[in-house]
């Protein structure tokens, strides 16, 4: 979903605010992603 969806339907006048307050579940999800990458590559 895009930040700027999220910020407006949150109501944050700035795009700063939804960034800060949400970018560590982008952060988290990414992390988890690349150690499912890795499991998938190292039990082959």
């Amino acid at each position: 979903m895009e930040r700027e969806v999220v910020q407006k339907r949150l109501g944050h006048a700035s795009i700063v605010v939804t960034s800060d307050i949400y970018s560590h579940i982008t952060r988290r999800l990414q992390r988890k992603a690349a150690e499912a990458f890795e499991e998938i590559l190292v039990n082959e």
